[in-house]
């Protein structure tokens, strides 16, 4: 409860890119995953978890994104989820430790696997029992090293999502815990997901009392964001969290928008008290999140249920 009754209070800074940082301090291996570096080199993340507090992130995400076992198949770490899990989170936690009121949100990616895609086959029942053998050790292991949230982040298919809160809430019952969680979806320009659903309806087909707030990650950068967060705040009753690409990348990968354009824009999606926790995803980096720290103290945060 504590959380929840702060984000009251101000708008809170997420903070931006896991990969994009790994790659300023490091070079991977090929095929390696920025999870590996849990176990291989837990000095880089820690690093680059302070990085982000140093400049304002008051939320910090643990780098567990893709450690599940169908990211890990051609891995020395396969069958390792778990283990990368765990270990992802307890360095955030030792990172947030060094700082005061710093949260460790733990992050779930989407999966590199569509159910929705599947649910037509006459097999789907084999492959949403693989689906969960792949993804149980990556819950169980963020749910196990207790961060103050889960942020389950890049949702584009709400097979996947439905399937992801049953296999949490079955940790949670077995384990006896209770831990916030964030549903953030990547949405088209139609503001639909992959499968086809609205954020309305996203949250008419999961809510439940554990989820304490939606939002938005990903996706096609913050300016065309601005008129569906808009029209997202008028029903969403619970806090809104916003982080966005800086803009599309372009044929070489690179993203367009600028520190300074992207807080422009993250500026007017701020606007009017629609937000409650505002950061970066693909091709941010600590100095996107230095200046949407400062242009944030500006704004007030959205009122939401707790």
């Amino acid at each position: 409860m504590k959380i929840q009754n702060e984000l009251k209070k101000r708008i809170f800074i997420l903070d931006g890119a896991m990969g994009t940082e790994i790659k300023r301090n490091i070079q991977l291996k090929d095929k390696q995953l920025n999870e590996e570096l849990n176990i291989i080199n837990p000095e880089i993340i820690k690093k680059i978890h302070r990085e982000y507090i140093k400049v304002g992130a008051d939320i910090i995400e643990s780098n567990t994104f893709n450690s599940n076992e169908m990211a890990l198949q051609n891995s020395k770490f396969k069958g390792k989820s778990y283990e990368l899990s765990f270990e992802g989170v307890l360095l955030a936690k030792e990172a947030a430790k060094e700082y005061k009121n710093i949260y460790v949100a733990a992050s779930i990616g989407p999966t590199n696997k569509s159910l929705f895609l599947e649910k037509n086959d006459c097999t789907f029942d084999v492959k949403k029992n693989e689906f969960i053998k792949d993804i149980k050790g990556q819950i169980a292991g963020v749910i196990d090293a207790d961060p103050d949230l889960i942020l389950l982040e890049t949702v584009y298919d709400s097979l996947n999502l439905e399937i992801m809160l049953e296999v949490i809430k079955y940790n949670f019952n077995k384990k006896n815990k209770q831990i916030p969680i964030i549903v953030s979806l990547t949405v088209g320009e139609n503001g639909k997901i992959f499968s086809g659903e609205s954020f309305d309806e996203i949250i008419e087909k999961v809510d439940t009392e554990d989820i304490i707030g939606y939002g938005i990650n990903c996706s096609y950068g913050s300016e065309k964001l601005i008129n569906l967060i808009e029209q997202i705040a008028l029903n969403n009753r619970k806090l809104m969290i916003v982080y966005p690409n800086a803009g599309l990348p372009d044929s070489n990968g690179n993203y367009k928008e600028t520190p300074e354009i992207f807080s422009k824009y993250m500026e007017k999606i701020m606007r009017n008290n629609k937000v409650n926790i505002v950061g970066g995803c693909c091709g941010t980096t600590s100095e996107y999140i230095k200046i949407l720290s400062n242009s944030s103290k500006n704004y007030l945060p959205k009122d939401f249920e707790i």
